[in-house]
């Protein structure tokens, strides 16, 4: 009998190993964005010193260009794009990615630089703060395919901030408060757990930098030669402090430990510093959480976006960051950054999302560099522009 699932994906030219790591809305030098770019990644094929094959995307932009959104990937295959700014206003809508992308739910509440994590067995996306009509807000959404609920609120009205799951706990940290009366960058940490009947925050330490707009993960190492145990840390990676008369973009990295089945919550900790300064880059982590990425984002403040990638991997008691010399197309900041792991339910049918090339130029560049394996393919058709 032939498994619909293994054909899938090799029509598709995507290996069983391979994840793929999508980029879309930001902005860019020139105006926000709507095309999406992507990146094939395995990090077994480079012990085995192979070549991936190109795949194509069968994607459609986004109906509107939006900055400072934020997103997941629900049931494994399923990404969506929620809120963001467009010309400075929050948005409310939240699209499904794929060969039609889709406006599939509006939020409650209109949100830019939300953050978001995806719980409940990956079915819900819950959506954190962000800006409102003017200031940030404290309420949360929960969002699934079917339905929009009202979630847990977070301590502080908050925008331009973190929200990281490790095992069954989810942490805030970082970002930016304001009322009509005073604002604030903030180093404040918190942790939920959102499997409880009544779940509740707690206070944990703070970081040591105030900072907003960071690039936000979770990456994890190996402690001992067998590799069983592994040690999980949150990373709080450059963003930003101060505010217009002496804003300050950082380059310091922050590390959170977090014990096996968590154990034990450290202490914020300092890490590897950034081989530059970085504010708004998009942010995601492998599935098996073993690479984190930065993807763009801003150097300085006289307007120069980054197109480059970095990397963060810890082998042991050692972590690294690392630039890949595979660049984007351009330039670009507050970009969603999403996985699409490798490992992927038989059941699931993904035909609507991998397309075959058809029509367009296909060229591409791979290289191995860092332990990372990354592989670009541009598709250019009837003016559009498609990377894979």
């Amino acid at each position: 009998m032939v498994n619909m699932f293994n054909l899938v994906f090799t029509l598709a030219g995507l290996e069983a190993d391979e994840s793929l790591l999508l980029l879309a809305a930001g902005f860019d030098p020139m105006n926000s964005l709507q095309d999406i770019e992507a990146f094939a990644i395995s990090v077994e094929k480079i012990q085995q010193r192979a070549l991936p094959r190109c795949v194509s995307l069968n994607l459609q932009s986004l109906p509107i260009m939006v900055r400072s959104a934020t997103g997941g990937v629900l049931n494994s295959n399923t990404p969506l794009v929620c809120g963001g700014l467009l010309a400075g206003q929050s948005q409310d809508k939240c699209y499904q990615l794929g060969a039609s992308t889709t406006h599939i739910a509006s939020m409650k509440q209109r949100r830019g630089g939300a953050a978001s994590v995806v719980i409940y067995h990956g079915t819900t996306l819950w959506v954190t703060g962000g800006l409102g009509s003017i200031y940030p807000v404290k309420t949360s959404e929960l969002i699934n395919l079917s339905a929009v609920a009202d979630g847990v609120d977070i301590p502080l009205p908050t925008a331009f901030h973190c929200l990281e799951r490790v095992n069954h706990m989810t942490i805030l940290y970082g970002g930016y408060t304001a009322t009509e009366d005073s604002n604030k960058i903030l180093k404040s940490s918190w942790i939920i757990d959102m499997s409880e009947t009544s779940p509740q925050w707690t206070t944990e330490a703070p970081m040591a930098v105030a900072r907003e707009m960071a690039g936000c993960g979770t990456i994890k190492q190996d402690i001992g030669a067998d590799g069983l145990l592994a040690e999980k840390f949150v990373v709080a990676a450059g963003g930003q402090n101060g505010f217009s008369d002496g804003l300050n973009i950082l380059n310091r990295v922050e590390f959170l430990s977090v014990g096996p089945n968590n154990s034990g919550i450290g202490v914020w900790e300092e890490g590897p510093p950034l081989p530059f300064s970085l504010t708004e880059p998009g942010a995601a982590t492998t599935e098996d959480q073993s690479i984190l990425f930065l993807v763009g984002g801003m150097k300085v403040l006289d307007g120069q976006f980054s197109s480059q990638t970095l990397s963060l991997v810890c082998v042991q008691s050692y972590c690294k960051w690392s630039q890949l010399n595979q660049e984007l197309l351009s330039g670009r900041v507050s970009t969603v950054t999403l996985v699409l792991p490798a490992k992927r339910p038989e059941s699931v049918d993904y035909s609507p999302f991998y397309g075959a090339a058809g029509g367009r130029v296909v060229s591409c560049n791979w290289q191995f560099l860092n332990l990372i394996l990354l592989l670009n393919c541009s598709y250019l058709h009837l003016g559009q522009r498609w990377v894979v």
